[in-house]
């Protein structure tokens, strides 16, 4: 009877090796970067930027060795029609099993008013499957006035405490980012929620620099049912801030009764992202990078124009229908509406 099992054992792992394709490239996750060398960087701010890289990680799913597998980049109006295609260096030899990475750099590929970008893997091996072989990234529309940035505008369920250990009512979940332009002023924040909100629940916008807490806003719930943006405002009590290069935090501070584990703020655990370098939480009072990234995204003023803040201008009476006083250290000057000076007042 030994050698009829050998026989069957044989011929059972024939049939199962052969079972699997030959050849099957299969890609784990396409980016996009903007001036960013890691991660998934989406952004409706596009008038200073220089490069795009682009770049994806796939593996060989089959049981042969792969060979010159290279990128194809398929830059494509909203329309469908081709800005541009580009290609990734070759690998000359794919395993199986082990993950690669193929990227290439787009110099210069000018402003459009909004794009996609379609990702082919392909080889000179023959493959049964290629339905796994190709991704697209869609890109938001650029708006050349007002930044509007965020990691992900795609929800694919809720947030569960339970994902973050030890995370408790008041601790922080966030998305980091670079400043889209020199300097910029906050403008607003918005989050994707569900439903309506738990019996006291609250949350709280904020922004971090370098994990140094530059501004905050609460955020309120406006009733309205399923997933939803909801959007405040910054007070801009912290002024002007937004340093080039300087990477920031961006998320929600949130409170919450212990009993409530799923709560409504939308969270992307899928598309395009190099969670390590870009989800963040603090937990107590510990930063950790989390494997999820939150679904918000912030609106800012890329030309940085800033305001004056602390001024000693007095004005009075208020209100009148009479004359006033103007009172200042510095001078102040007088306009009609269509522009023209009316008076310039020395300071003191």
């Amino acid at each position: 009877m030994r050698p009829v099992l050998f026989v069957l054992i044989f011929f059972a792992l024939s049939r199962f090796s052969y079972g699997q394709n030959a050849i099957d490239l299969s890609i784990i996750k396409p980016e996009i970067n903007f001036n960013h060398p890691e991660g998934g960087y989406y952004s409706g701010y596009f008038a200073d930027v220089e490069k795009i890289y682009c770049g994806l990680t796939f593996k060989n799913n089959g049981r042969d060795t792969a060979t010159n597998v290279y990128m194809k980049a398929t830059f494509l109006y909203r329309s469908g029609d081709t800005i541009a295609i580009k290609y990734s260096d070759t690998l000359a030899v794919v395993d199986t099993i082990q993950e690669y990475e193929l990227n290439l750099v787009e110099e210069n590929i000018g402003n459009f008013s909004g794009f996609s970008v379609v990702y082919s893997l392909l080889s000179d091996s023959a493959e049964n499957n290629i339905s796994d072989n190709y991704d697209t990234i869609p890109y938001s529309g650029i708006q050349y006035l007002w930044a509007e940035v965020g990691r992900t505008f795609s929800p694919t369920g809720k947030f569960n405490v339970n994902s973050i250990e030890g995370f408790q009512s008041g601790d922080f979940i966030g998305a980091t980012f670079e400043s889209p332009g020199n300097l910029f002023m906050p403008h607003s924040f918005s989050v994707y929620s569900y439903d309506s909100w738990p019996e006291g629940f609250q949350m709280y916008a904020k922004v971090y620099e370098d994990s140094v807490l530059v501004d905050s806003v609460r955020i309120f719930e406006n009733n309205a049912n399923g997933g939803h943006w909801i959007t405040n405002y910054f007070s801009f009590s912290q002024g002007h801030w937004g340093a080039y290069n300087s990477t920031y935090t961006y998320g929600v501070q949130l409170f919450y009764n212990e009993e409530d584990s799923v709560l409504p703020i939308g969270i992307d655990t899928l598309h395009h992202h190099n969670f390590g370098a870009e989800a963040n939480a603090i937990v107590g009072n510990t930063w950790e990078n989390i494997s999820f990234v939150p679904v918000i995204k912030g609106m800012f003023n890329p030309e940085g124009i800033e305001d004056i803040h602390n001024s000693s201008i007095e004005l009075y009476p208020n209100p009148t229908n009479g004359p006033i006083t103007i009172s200042s250290a510095e001078s102040v000057s007088i306009y009609q509406c269509n522009g023209t000076l009316l008076q310039k007042i020395d300071g003191n």
